[in-house]
Parts: C-alpha cells; structure tokens; sequence
C-alpha cells in the first residue's frame, strides 16, 4: 500500500530501493552467512559439540565438519548432529530478540543483525523441514535406525515447517524500519535478493578449494545456503503493510568502507582457511 506523498525530498528519496547501497547490503551478506553457516551452525554447533564429545579428527570447512565417527558411540554422533541445527535456531532466536529489543540506531548493524537471525532460523528450520525424508544430511543421520523411525521424520518435518513459517512472517515484521510506508516491496526485495545470492556464492565457491573431499562440501554448502535459507525470498511477500508505527523515513544502509574491508576478510577466510579446511 502506497502512503500518502511524503512532504519532502528526503522522504521521497528514503522511498527508492536506489537509496540502498548494494555493495554494502553484499559485504553484510557474506559476513552475515560467514558467521551463521561455518562459525555458528557448523564450529559452535557440531565442532565445539564433537570436541566436548571426544570426537577425533575433527576438520572444519565452510560447510561440513569432519571428524572419525567411529571415535564415539552412535548416540554421541547423533547428538553432534543435531548440535548444528539446535545451534543455529538457538542463535538466530538470540539474535533475533536482540534485534527487536536493542535501541542502536545504525542501519549497517541492525540489517546484520536481522539477516543473520534469519539466515539461522531458515537454515535451522529447512533443515528439519526439508531433509527429513531424505538420506542426506543432520537430519537423516539423527534419526536413521531409531524406532518410530517414520514417526520421527514426519515430526521433523512438521516442526521445522512450523518454526520456518513463524520465522518468516517475524522476519517481515522485524524488516519493518527498512521498509518506510511505500514501495515497500520493492525495498524488501533489493534487501533479500542482494543478501541471498552475495551470502550464499562465496560460501559455494569455497568447497571447490576441499579437493580431497569431493563434491561433498559443494552440494552441503548448496543445501544450507540456497536450500536451507530459500525463504529468505519470501520475505518479499511477507512484508505487510506499514503500521502506524511505521518509521516514513526507513533505515537505509549506505556507503560503509568499514563493512567493505569486512567482506573482503570474510572472502579471505573461504579461501585461505574454510575452503581448504582446518586444520590442515
């Protein structure tokens, strides 16, 4: 819904998605999926878990842990497992309150706080969602050989589908300052689509750097990123109108050398430590 004219020119030109600088919102995005995929889902959640557990051989890539699961017992595995989705929605919940509650005003960070709480929740939830009736991923090898072994799959599947669903009609909520009172769809979609692809490139790029691994790092990276976080896209049609409370002149990231260097660390770190894996 379009809101009345605005009253002036800065009004107006809050409006344009041009007022959105796209280098920054791809320097947010690769930071943004740099912590939530390699640091938080796969170090904190399956590394820091497999460590605790006494697992040997651990290595960590951009988006696979590995380590010798035949150093601990299977319900060990299971629980290093599901550590990486249990992980990742339990930062983006974090993140997410953050978001909502925390009164710093700087678009640059609050836009990085909001992406990477989503990119969290959605990787999180489409993992139970999604690959729980296939024999590939966490999921599977959580609930491989357990009783009730369908029973568990559809719960995965209907739970994630729940949490994925919350997330993204909250997400649409939460991108509410960015969004102003008009063309409101069209800012919401340069904010998403930019963030999607730039944070998800460079994340799959680098599993060509795991020679020794094959195509394993590659399509996992293909499934937390443009699997895992498809709902990112959605968002675009989850952006409701603006309430009365509604800011008329939304946050817009600009011009920021800082989160330019940023990115380009984050680059650095796919290609000289995830990518190949560490340790060496």
């Amino acid at each position: 819904m379009d809101a009345p004219p605005a009253n002036t020119i800065e009004e107006i030109q809050a409006y344009d998605p041009r007022s959105i600088n796209a280098l920054t919102v791809v320097s947010i995005a690769i930071v943004s999926y740099l912590l939530a995929v390699p640091i938080i889902h796969e170090g904190l959640g399956h590394g820091l878990t497999a460590a605790v557990l006494g697992a040997k051989g651990i290595r960590l890539t951009s988006a696979v842990l590995f380590y010798d699961d035949q150093s601990v017992s299977q319900e060990k595995n299971r629980i290093i497992t599901i550590a990486g989705p249990v992980t990742s929605l339990l930062c983006g919940l974090l993140l997410a309150i953050f978001h909502r509650y925390t009164r710093l005003k700087n678009a640059e960070f609050r836009y990085f706080v909001w992406l990477t709480a989503y990119v969290c929740l959605f990787q999180g939830g489409g993992y139970l969602m999604a690959l729980s009736f296939v024999h590939f991923g966490d999921i599977d090898r959580v609930v491989a050989g357990l009783d009730y072994e369908f029973a568990w799959r559809l719960a995965s599947t209907i739970s994630g589908a729940i949490i994925s669903f919350v997330s993204l009609f909250a997400a649409g909520r939460d991108l509410d300052e960015f969004l102003g009172r008009s063309r409101r769809r069209a800012r919401a979609a340069k904010f998403v689509v930019i963030s999607y692809f730039a944070g998800s490139a460079p994340l799959i790029l680098s599993g060509l750097l795991n020679s020794k691994a094959g195509w394993l790092p590659i399509v996992s990276a293909s499934a937390s990123t443009l699997g895992g976080t498809v709902f990112l896209l959605y968002v675009i049609l989850a952006v409701g109108e603006a309430r009365p409370s509604t800011n008329p002149i939304p946050l817009s990231p600009g011009k920021s050398p800082a989160w330019y260097c940023a990115g380009v660390v984050a680059i650095l770190l796919y290609g000289l430590v995830l990518g190949p894996g560490v340790p060496k």
